[in-house]
Formats: C-alpha cells, structure tokens, sequence
C-alpha cells in the first residue's frame, strides 16, 4: 500500500510534464464553450421555423424589432430591415427573402461603433442630444431653431390662407441643399411615373404626430396604385442619413410627381401635404 502512494503523486508529476492534463483541461474547457454557445444556435434555428409567411406583422416585429423604415403602395407594405424589404399585406406577413435571418440578425451591428460611451466625451464637455454626441452651443442653437418652428406654425392659424398665396407657394422644382452647400440627391428614393410621397421620422420624436400624420397620408393614397409612400427613419435630425437628406425638423414630408420634381416645400403640415399631393396627381 505504501509503495502505491509513492508512485500515483509520481505519475501525476510525468504526466504534468509532457502536457497531458493540459490537454486534457483545454478539451473540458472546450467543450464548456461549445455548451454556452448551444442556447443561441437553439434560438436561430427556432427563429428561422418562427419567421415564415403567414405570421402577422405585429408578431414580426416582436420577433426581430421595429423595421428602418415602411414602403407603403396600394394595399401593400413594405417593411425595410438594413435595406431587406419584408412584404406585408392587410397585416400579414406575405414574403420574407431566404437570407433575411444573415443579413439583417446575424451581420454585425455596423452601428455600434458611431456611439461612443458616455465616460468618452463627458470630460470633454460634450451633451448628448437626440442620439447624438454634440457641444452645448449646438444642442441649444437646435433647440432654439425647433422652437422659433413651432412658434410660426402656431400662429398660422387655420382657413386663414389666400388661395392666391397657396397656388404661388406650390410650384415644383424646388431643390433642397445640404449644410455643405450640396444639392440633396432623392433619385434612388423616387419611382419615375409615381407620385412619391417621403416621410421622414424618427421613433423618439414626437411619435404621436408621425402617427397621425401618417394615417392621413396612407388615407389619401389607399388603393391608389400611382402613388407610394416611403417611410425612412433617420433617428435625429444630427444623423449621418439626416445630414445627408437635409433634414431640419422631424417628421418632414417631401412629395414628388411622376417626372421627380420636388413639390412645394418640405413640411408636416398635413394640409401643406394634402395640397401638394393634389398638385402632383393633377398638375393644379
């Protein structure tokens, strides 16, 4: 019995020498990571049964989150996931592309990158505003233009607006620049031969006017199929998409006739968007 305890402790020490029972830890721990990883290649392969045509929209959107923005023409919506289009139909899901899951769920977050964490630019004297990193000068210059905004639409009161004034004001041709002075390009946005109507929003400002607003405008083109609305959410107004279409104040609404001439001025005046609307299906 004595002569055992000699040699097991012995031939523990050879075989830490030669690296077994390194290996043989390193096939344990390998295998540790393997099971941690399982739960979520369960979760893909329950996803990928779970999101198939015939689900309802609401039920998509639980699934994987609220789309980047809506197409909606006729009776048809679709719903854009990093430019991927889902298809719905009287709030049913009717056609999903096949690599929806590995592109849109799977590729890595392109946007995790621009956000810097608050530790980052706090000591810097940085203030975060609308999603975004920015000086107090500008955050308050922009709170300030917001306001001096609404100060002037409130005091355009109802019925009040000459007819005159109204025809004078919608014309086409307008073009809207950029703050570096270029024009914005709208062309990839615009069907020739429809009437286009853009909105321009984002989730967390003023949801409740991009409801209204948008129920309005989806009653004016119903069953209309020369006419589309695209809904493109650019989640502030100091966003790279923001910046790069011009936008001011949000939502913004920009209609354009079937030649791709901008109508009147951008606005989120629902009465602004009704006549230009007209203008655009009627040419007066």
């Amino acid at each position: 019995m004595k002569w055992k305890m000699l040699i097991l402790p012995l031939i523990a020490l050879t075989l830490s020498g030669c690296g077994w029972i390194d290996q043989i830890q390193s096939r344990f721990s390998t295998s540790a990571t393997t099971e941690s990883k399982s739960p979520r290649n369960i979760d893909i392969e329950q996803l990928q049964q779970s999101l198939k045509a015939g689900i309802t929209e609401d039920d998509l959107i639980a699934l994987v989150g609220a789309p980047d923005g809506e197409i909606i023409k006729a009776d048809k919506k679709f719903l854009s996931y990093r430019g991927t289009l889902v298809t719905v139909q009287n709030g049913v899901v009717v056609t999903i592309p096949s690599q929806f899951i590995e592109t849109v769920l799977i590729a890595p977050d392109t946007q995790s990158d621009t956000v810097k964490p608050q530790q980052d630019l706090n000591g810097d004297g940085m203030v975060f505003h609308e999603g975004q990193w920015v000086s107090p000068q500008f955050r308050d210059s922009k709170i300030a233009a917001a306001k001096a905004a609404q100060n002037r639409r409130e005091k355009s009161a109802p019925g009040k607006k000459a007819q005159q004034n109204s025809t004078e004001r919608i014309t086409s041709g307008h073009i809207i620049h950029r703050n570096n002075g270029r024009p914005v390009d709208h062309n990839h946005l615009i069907n020739l031969g429809d009437t286009t109507v853009l909105f321009f929003y984002s989730e967390s400002q003023n949801p409740a006017l991009n409801r209204t607003l948008s129920d309005q405008i989806n009653a004016l083109i119903q069953n209309n199929h020369t006419m589309e609305l695209r809904k493109i959410d650019v989640q502030s107004t100091l966003s790279e998409k923001a910046l790069r279409y011009g936008i001011d104040t949000l939502p913004e609404v920009r209609v354009f006739d079937r030649r791709k001439r901008l109508i009147g001025k951008p606005s989120q005046d629902f009465r602004d968007i009704q006549q230009y609307i007209h203008y655009a299906e009627t040419g007066r």
